[in-house]
């Protein structure tokens, strides 16, 4: 009986040891700052120049990427006539943004657009981070006090797919389950579907290429839909015209994508007239459900 009694007093201890415990293990994690996370902030000279700079790039880029369009356009009206091409192949368009670069461009536009003050009043500092094959969102949560992370694992898969996976969920330097994640994940998916009707409708490319606005915002609901759920994606992205408000954009196909020294870089190259209307059949709802936005079936 004593032996029965002591054991008895020594479950007792252990679990008031844990119920006291536990609770500031869990706290003390949820409150501890990453190391990856950036401890400091650029200046503002120093963070316009980055925002131009991202800005630059962008131009440059769509403007590269339209003159490859149109190149690849006069080769294949050639081929079909049967005479040599005018020019040789283009490579793929090619760019690095860095991780300053984006947070700069980011907050540059969200003063603009009111992005902030959307968002503000569930979470504040909002930032990407950069990681070798990785890419990070996160902000501090006002309902938890706490920095809230997702950790985007990326690359492109063998089948051309472009894989952005939600690999894990952080409360500062505790993992979520996701199981716990999963009730706003499917909050967000609902969300999304709710606006998805009216966005197919208005979604258009017009006969230079270019996808307007709910065409863009279609088209990266579905990306993130696809990443919250452990999918691969189209490998499309968009090249805005202009930087600002309600621009037009260029759709291009992302072939290679890698994150190394805090620094993302992209191949991409520019769709052909078809792969654009398949596309576009795909965003308004294709007629063949098993069509990908390449206009490829799905197997």
């Amino acid at each position: 009986m004593k032996k029965f009694l002591r054991r008895l007093l020594i479950l007792a201890v252990v679990l008031v040891v844990v119920a006291v415990v536990l609770p500031l293990f869990v706290r003390s994690r949820m409150r501890s700052v990453p190391t990856w996370y950036p401890r400091s902030t650029a200046d503002p000279v120093a963070r316009a120049a980055a925002a131009n700079q991202m800005d630059q790039k962008l131009i440059a880029m769509y403007r590269d990427a339209r003159e490859s369009a149109r190149e690849s356009e006069i080769r294949s009206l050639h081929a079909a006539s049967g005479a040599p091409p005018a020019t040789a192949p283009s490579g793929p368009v090619k760019i690095e943004l860095t991780e300053e670069e984006i947070n700069a461009f980011l907050a540059k536009w969200e003063q603009k657009f009111g992005w902030k003050e959307r968002v503000s009043s569930f979470l504040t500092d909002p930032v990407v981070v950069l990681e070798d094959n990785e890419i990070i969102l996160a902000g501090t949560v006002k309902q938890w006090d706490t920095l809230l992370s997702l950790h985007f694992d990326v690359g492109i898969e063998k089948d051309g797919k472009l894989s952005l996976k939600l690999a894990r969920v952080m409360a500062g330097t505790l993992p979520l389950p996701r199981s716990y994640f999963n009730g706003y994940t499917q909050k967000l998916i609902n969300a999304m579907s709710n606006k998805v009707s009216q966005l197919r409708s208005e979604a258009d490319i017009d006969a230079s290429g270019c996808a307007n606005g709910p065409a863009v915002s279609l088209a990266m609901a579905e990306l993130l839909e696809h990443s919250l759920q452990d999918e691969p994606s189209d490998p499309v992205l968009f090249l805005p015209e202009t930087i600002g408000h309600n621009s037009r954009s260029l759709p291009v196909k992302v072939t290679g994508v890698a994150v190394v020294n805090k620094t993302l870089s992209l191949s991409l190259e520019p769709m052909t007239v078809e792969q654009r209307e398949a596309l576009l059949r795909h965003l308004r709802g294709p007629a063949d459900p098993t069509e990908t936005a390449m206009g490829q079936p799905v197997h």
